[in-house]
């Protein structure tokens, strides 16, 4: 029996039962023909099985690789966003410590404007105490020379008066 175009070989483990039981007919019935077309069903069942298993095999390393893959691109996604997430931080950080910066210098601004309204007031104080120090001592020198003036004509009338006296 010769397998044609239109007879199809049985596959699995049925076609491989069929192949030995044609081999043991052939073998038995001294027909080589059977017994050769039974070898050949056998042999075409293991290499079904064996095509079987290496596509499965072949698919699983597909698979796997598509997952290696689907895990590199989530790494690298996972780097990326973390590296966006580093730079926003430190941009935030900068903007921060800009915004302290800013902060201290106005405060010493401030501060050193306190400063020189305080040393202002004092100044204008001290220039107060001298005008009103001068003030006093003019009026006190007003007050001396008013009273010197005041001697001066009591001593003149006295002189007068002795003068008269005398004459």
């Amino acid at each position: 029996m010769q397998e044609t175009e239109d007879e199809k070989v049985a596959g699995g483990p049925a076609g491989k039962l069929i192949g030995k039981a044609k081999q043991a007919v052939g073998a038995i019935a001294g027909n080589e023909q059977l017994e050769r077309e039974g070898r050949l069903q056998e042999a075409h069942v293991d290499a079904e099985a064996e095509a079987e298993t290496r596509q499965a095999r072949a698919e699983q390393v597909r698979a796997q690789a598509e997952l290696e893959e689907q895990r590199r691109e989530h790494e690298l996604e996972r780097e990326r966003l973390q590296a966006e997430r580093t730079h926003e931080l430190q941009e935030t950080k900068a903007e921060r410590d800009h915004r302290e910066r800013e902060a201290k210098i106005e405060a010493e601004r401030r501060a050193e404007e306190a400063r020189l309204e305080q040393e202002r007031r004092i100044r204008e104080q001290a220039l107060q105490a001298e005008r009103d120090a001068a003030a006093r001592e003019r009026a006190a020198a007003s007050g001396k020379a008013a009273d010197l003036l005041a001697a001066a004509e009591r001593a003149e009338r006295r002189a007068d008066v002795i003068e008269g006296e005398t004459h």
